[in-house]
């Protein structure tokens, strides 16, 4: 079981770029002045703090999540494999960006996803593709350039059918869902609305 949260202890040059994709990739997909929560927000909840400007407030959940005294962000300890310390139907968007791939629970994660969306609020989530696992595993174990401890904890790679299937088992329903693959086919870009 882990007991640091991403971004707790150093990075490399290498997965800084990749966040910053994936970031990049969901910021375009928020509505307007939205309340979110951002499940595995890391240590730092670097997220959240990189869209203050375009948020009403957000909410950063990780098993170590450091305080902050900006008035738009506040962080939440919890272990994302149980149920969460948050409102039922309050958020408008919850953003996951490569979290589930690392739990030992993820239908129970998506169960509370689903309870803490407003109905018409949006799930965006990133996570690895099957065909990510060997080469994350070369650059994790082979060439040291990614982090081997964060790879060595992935416990699930999920194809676009896994993912739909996964949503659709806690109340989400396949119309309101768009899956999509990026970074060469290795992360799944997926949202689904309540």
């Amino acid at each position: 079981m882990r007991s640091v949260s991403h971004g707790q202890n150093k990075e490399s040059f290498l997965e800084k770029i990749l966040w910053f994709w994936r970031l990049k990739k969901i910021s375009k997909h928020l509505p307007t002045n939205p309340i979110i929560a951002d499940l595995g927000c890391g240590f730092n909840c670097l997220a959240l703090q990189k869209l203050t400007p375009k948020i009403h407030t957000g909410v950063g959940v990780d098993l170590k999540v450091a305080s902050f005294k900006n008035g738009k962000i506040q962080s939440v300890e919890a272990n994302l494999n149980k149920n969460l310390p948050l409102k039922n139907n309050f958020f408008d968007v919850v953003i996951t960006l490569a979290v589930i791939e690392h739990l030992n629970n993820p239908l129970n994660f998506c169960r509370e996803i689903y309870r803490i969306l407003k109905p018409g609020g949006c799930v965006i989530l990133t996570t690895p593709t099957p065909r990510a696992k060997p080469i994350l595993e070369f650059l994790a174990f082979k060439l040291k350039i990614i982090s081997a401890r964060e790879i060595a904890d992935h416990k699930n790679y999920f194809s676009p059918k896994d993912i739909i299937q996964l949503f659709q088992k806690v109340g989400f329903t396949k119309k309101n869902m768009r899956v999509k693959t990026f970074q060469l086919g290795c992360n799944l870009f997926f949202t689904a609305k309540k």
